[in-house]
């Protein structure tokens, strides 16, 4: 956020000090909420500097950006300097907040405005970010890596879209990819998102007739402004569709978030009575001038699953959307409505009838009912939120500013008091409250489920991308991992069996070759290595692949290691009375190469021969079967075509061989 308050850093901060009448500022607070890990401002001393926007990776470190007019704003290997006039910046603090990782201007030359709105971070360190441009060069300085969809300011102000990669401050870091979104009149670019491939979501507002579209739900402008959603893919950059989103008069997207499965939800303010609804909504009609609408699409973009107004008969407005695992919806945002929808409440009347107080509203994974909506606030004119996010419990935390001297605190909190004449406020919001002192269990349909052999450990992940949690069970005595996919109501599927090491103790699950599906990481406590198999995204994996630990391992476990943004691991080795600790060297994805050992005609004397079919299906057993006959050397080559370290193994046993097989690997022309 954004602050003039000069006492709300922590010792060891980043910045301690406030910069100049405004600073943005970043705050992490412990998971119980009583107390500050680190609170820093984040600012230059020549002029201000605000926070809009904020994403936290798996390793804790937090993707901050904003807007600053400072020319002296801190940087680090940044890609752009200060640019004159209002600048974006992109800055990425360490899981302390005690230093930055990197730090950049984006903008252009124009004097105007240059506004990042929003970041979304996936699992390779890539930073990506929103906003909106006045700046016809918005895009010029270091060429991006990949080209843009669209180099050009298409009107007075368009949306952007840039991609950053934030992973090594030492210099390399790029600018991957950046691109103008908009058409002859004006956009706004107010959230992103990107799902585990890569592909990007944005939405907003425009009043242009010739806005981008394609593979549309609605292809024309229906009002004076409309919402858009768009899609770009990862692979190229195109348009995967795009599509307005709105009614007869004003509507403004304010949020996007997306599934497991690609179907993208967004939140929007709406002045439309005539709001594209579909499915059986919760609220078919709008309840007053001003409402919120909730849009679930499919995955093509080009049709509704659901979509329902959320409101009452005065004004609702600045709506923040968040997804659970299960398709719930949660929205938090600011009422005027003394009749807005109550379900379940936590306050079930507005403490403020007079002004604004927030809402938050969680919706049933089809958008037919309201499993939950509360008012939230204090008696003072006005509490707005600002955004919204789930755990995997499904609580909501909320965040915002209050005035409010009343606003709902707990004993313990950080901070229990208003101390300014407005503060910053963060709310977690549980749909059941606290078990007590006594929770109960009851077995779920089909307990116990059968897995493998001696089983000795048990994790969970979703494997096949469907948003319910499946097992992953360790089984000592059959040396192998079962699979038991999950169906979201505490029932599992029949065990799928993969090989691992001898007598695995411990599963640990990541995504080790950055392809955004989750892999398995298995410590083998007999033959004293860890495998790891690489999941498919659909509940399968590949053939393990072996990585050599201490002697008799008994757990494994991911970190961060060497802060390179990449999943590490490490093992407690009994055996041995230490630690092994594996870097992760990924530098594309680990590729296991499967080789032929069924004889067919190319098996026949092929003396010193490659195999280069770009699948990485080669024979061995010619080899050895020429290796026997002879009193040679046979040697056999793999040009394998990607980079990184790649494992070479048989799909099933050999034959015995007395004498010698050399195998070679080298790289593609094409690969480092």
């Amino acid at each position: 956020g954004s602050t003039s308050s000069t006492n709300i850093a922590t010792a060891g901060a980043f910045d301690a000090t406030l910069n100049s009448a405004l600073d943005a500022f970043v705050t992490k607070l412990n998971a119980t909420g009583t107390g500050v890990i680190y609170s820093t401002y984040l600012g230059g001393n020549t002029n201000t500097s605000f926070g809009t926007g904020i994403a936290v990776d798996a390793n804790g470190n937090a993707y901050v950006v904003g807007s600053t007019e400072a020319s002296d704003f801190p940087t680090v290997t940044p890609f752009k300097g200060d640019q004159a006039g209002s600048d974006s910046f992109l800055a990425k603090l360490n899981p302390t907040g005690s230093a930055l990782s990197y730090s950049t201007y984006i903008g252009g030359s124009g004097t105007t405005s240059d506004f990042a709105n929003a970041v979304a971070v996936d699992s390779a360190g890539n930073a990506y970010v929103v906003g909106d441009t006045r700046s016809s060069d918005f895009l010029t300085g270091p060429a991006p890596v990949t080209a843009s969809f669209d180099g050009s300011l298409g009107g007075t102000q368009d949306a952007f879209l840039v991609k950053v990669n934030t992973r090594d401050a030492g210099g390399a870091s790029s600018f991957v990819y950046g691109t103008f979104l908009g058409g002859g009149a004006v956009e706004v670019g107010r959230d992103v998102a990107v799902d585990a491939q890569g592909n990007m979501y944005v939405t907003g507002r425009t009043s242009s007739g010739d806005f981008p579209t394609s593979n549309a739900l609605d292809a024309g402008l229906s009002g004076a402004t409309d919402g858009f959603v768009t899609k770009l893919n990862a692979e190229d950059n195109a348009l995967d569709f795009s599509t307005y989103h709105g009614g007869s008069s004003t509507d403004i997207c304010q949020q996007i978030v997306v599934d497991a499965a690609g179907n993208p939800y967004v939140s929007c303010d709406t002045l439309s009575n005539d709001f594209p609804t579909a499915g059986t909504p919760a609220q078919p009609a709008t309840g007053g001038s001003d409402d919120i609408a909730v849009s679930k699409f499919t995955g093509t973009g080009n049709a509704l699953v659901y979509s329902t107004y959320l409101g009452g008969s005065g004004g609702d407005t600045q709506s923040n959307i968040a997804v659970d695992s299960h398709g719930n919806v949660v929205v938090a945002g600011t009422t005027f409505s003394t009749d807005f929808p109550v379900v379940n409440a936590f306050q079930s009347t507005p403490p403020n009838a007079a002004g604004g107080d927030l809402f938050v509203t969680k919706l049933s994974s089809d958008g037919s009912q309201f499993t939950y909506s509360t008012y939230l606030g204090g008696a003072a004119d006005f509490d707005e939120a600002k955004g919204v996010a789930l755990d995997p419990a499904g609580n909501a935390y909320v965040v915002g500013t209050t005035s409010s001297t009343d606003y709902p605190t707990t004993s313990g909190a950080s901070q229990t008091a208003l101390e300014g004449s407005s503060d910053a406020f963060v709310t977690k919001l549980s749909q059941f409250g606290a078990c007590g002192t006594q929770p109960s269990f009851t077995a779920s349909t089909g307990s116990p489920f059968v897995a493998g052999t001696n089983p000795s450990f048990v994790t969970f992940g979703d494997f096949n991308e469907d948003g319910n949690q499946d097992l992953a069970v360790a089984n000592l005595t059959s040396s192998n991992v079962s699979i038991l996919l999950g169906d979201g109501t505490g029932s599992f599927g029949g065990a799928n069996n993969f090989t691992t090491g001898t007598s695995p103790r411990s599963v640990a699950v990541g995504d080790f070759n950055e392809d955004g599906n989750q892999d398995l990481a298995v410590a083998n406590n007999v033959s004293n290595n860890v495998s790891v198999l690489l999941g498919n995204g659909a509940g399968s994996f590949s053939a393990a692949i072996t990585i050599a630990a201490g002697t008799t391992p008994l757990s494994v476990a991911l970190g961060d290691f060497n802060n390179d943004s990449r999943p590490d691991l490490t093992t407690a080795n009994s055996g041995s009375n230490n630690v092994s600790v594996l870097l992760n060297n990924c530098t594309a994805p680990l590729t296991g190469y499967v080789v032929n050992v069924t004889t067919d005609v190319s098996d026949s004397n092929p003396g010193n021969d490659a195999c280069d079919d770009g699948a990485g299906n080669c024979s061995l057993r010619a080899a050895i079967q020429e290796a026997n006959a002879t009193a040679g050397t046979d040697t056999i080559t793999f040009n394998i075509p990607v980079a990184g370290v790649q494992t070479i193994s048989p799909a099933s046993a050999l034959p015995p061989s007395p004498a010698l097989s050399r195998l070679t690997a080298t790289r593609s022309p094409a690969q480092p």
